[in-house]
């Protein structure tokens, strides 16, 4: 099979090339007047060969647009041509001076000698001109608004395809959130581009209730593959039955797919993760919300941390997770540790051994509008609350979770910790917090190097080694096999709270 380049001429192009045409031969006439002739007959909707502008950016994305090629190849009565839009490779490096590697929308498409296109803005762009225009505009994963002067330029309009049972969880990180909300299911919907707002078209195919089943060992690269390849599937589908083509219908679910709220169905919007989306929120995360980001979401997490001449730092952890206490011996033995700690005269007089001071930003910071179009900005959506004004959310995995007093910026929060094992030359540390203990295995001070949690965490507060802790408990026979005692008890005796 031979892929030309679209330089070469549109007389000599044949139908499996980057702007392939059918060459006006006998042979060629008769078989497409077979074709309309067929569609007739049937009843079926006669349509236009589709010749594609394909906006995509990253591996979701790369597998709708192998799928559309090898469509192409295979069918190409139904797909004549390809073309590819990509976000510019941005510079990198010390003084920007070189561009990033190549993503896979890059590679897949210069392989196949697709034209290819970078667009930053579509301010002032418009659809290459060619003898046969561009008649459907495909859009997965692109992260920029196609405007409607544009939309309208392609006979067909556009098509997107969307990781989520929509309308639940619109907006550019659907799947990010069915993890950080703990789905067990989830699902694809191909849908028409709206010309008012992201996320907002005509669903014309959706996966049934109740979804695909997330796998809890699944983290997001694994779900974001296996909806890659389900969304694929049911691009290449829709475009077969001619869904593209007027009258669209919606197909979506409006309950069953989403949280329930009194008064019915309320979707859930999926903004973008940002900065302040990883800071610990000590107020209101439990140890597995923190947890899921680093093993999930395989992102850093941080936090500010208060050292012993009360100066503020910035944490970034590595290696966070939670550590289920119940079969833990090692567990056990700081509990006991702890609790026979709390009786002796040197504690009550001293209650800062084992502690750490951190605080925390209470409100989000206001969202960028720079752009005219935003999934926030549709009047049926809520906008995000504004600095200055109390915050308020229901969902467990969201660092909003209290209504705070609007004046009040930072949060104070003092947590007990102890050294991750029995071995007093232990790198990692634990944190009690709310009841759960949060493993923590790096961190970075700003401007200084990666070193292990419990070397960093010695230089911020003074601690009970793990020793003392072990002779305390191992003193006590009669607490040896015993049931661990209850963990929110220690925090709300240390400091009032958990």
């Amino acid at each position: 099979m031979t892929w030309l380049s679209p330089a070469a001429s549109s007389a000599s192009r044949r139908i499996v090339g980057a702007r392939g045409l059918c060459l006006p031969t006998i042979a060629c006439r008769n078989k497409h007047a077979a074709n309309l002739t067929q569609r007739f007959i049937t009843g079926a909707r006669p349509r236009d060969p589709l010749r594609v502008l394909f906006c995509g950016s990253d591996s979701f994305s790369q597998k709708s647009l192998d799928a559309l090629i090898k469509e192409h190849i295979s069918n190409p009565d139904l797909i004549q041509s390809i073309d590819v839009a990509v976000r510019p490779l941005k510079p990198v490096g010390r003084g920007m001076k070189q561009l990033a590697p190549k993503g896979p929308m890059h590679i897949l498409a210069e392989q196949h000698q697709l034209p290819l296109h970078e667009i930053e803005t579509f301010t002032g762009w418009n659809l290459p001109e060619y003898d046969l225009p561009i008649n459907l505009i495909i859009a997965v994963s692109f992260g920029l608004f196609v405007p409607p002067r544009v939309l309208r330029s392609a006979q067909f309009g556009g098509l997107n395809v969307h990781p989520s049972l929509l309308p639940d969880l619109r907006g550019p990180a659907p799947i990010h959130h069915a993890l950080l909300a703990r789905d067990t299911h989830t699902g694809v919907s191909l849908q028409t581009l709206s010309d008012k707002t992201f996320d907002a078209g005509a669903v014309l195919l959706q996966t049934p209730l109740p979804g695909i089943p997330i796998d809890p060992s699944w983290d997001v690269e694994a779900l974001t593959q296996r909806l890659a390849v389900v969304g694929s599937e049911m691009l290449i589908q829709g475009l077969r039955q001619g869904l593209y083509i007027l009258p669209h219908v919606d197909v979506s679910r409006r309950s069953g797919s989403s949280v329930a709220v009194p008064g019915g169905f309320q979707p859930r919007h999926a903004p973008k993760l940002e900065k302040f989306d990883y800071q610990i929120q000590w107020d209101s995360w439990t140890a597995s919300d923190a947890a899921i980001r680093s093993t999930k979401l395989h992102e850093k997490l941080w936090t500010t941390a208060i050292d012993k001449k009360g100066k503020s730092q910035r944490w970034t952890m590595e290696g966070v997770e939670e550590i289920q206490t119940k079969d833990s011996s090692e567990m056990r033995a700081i509990e006991q540790g702890f609790k026979k700690l709390q009786q002796t005269a040197a504690y009550r007089q001293q209650p800062t051994v084992n502690i750490l001071e951190f605080q925390q930003t209470l409100h989000r910071p206001p969202p960028k509008r720079t752009k005219k179009h935003s999934i926030f900005n549709s009047p049926t959506e809520t906008t995000l609350p504004k600095s200055d004004a109390p915050t308020t959310t229901t969902s467990s995995s969201s660092p909003e979770t209290l209504t705070r007093d609007p004046s009040t910026k930072t949060l104070t929060i003092r947590k007990a910790y102890f050294p991750s094992s029995i071995d007093d030359n232990t790198e990692s540390i634990l944190i009690f917090h709310k009841g759960q203990f949060l493993r923590i295995a790096k961190i970075t001070v700003e401007g200084k190097p990666t070193r292990p949690a419990a070397l960093v965490a010695e230089q911020y507060k003074r601690t009970v080694s793990v020793q003392q802790l072990m002779e305390l408990a191992a003193s006590d026979e009669k607490h040896k096999n015993s049931i661990p005692y209850n963990l929110l008890k220690l925090g709300d005796w240390l400091w009032g709270r958990g």
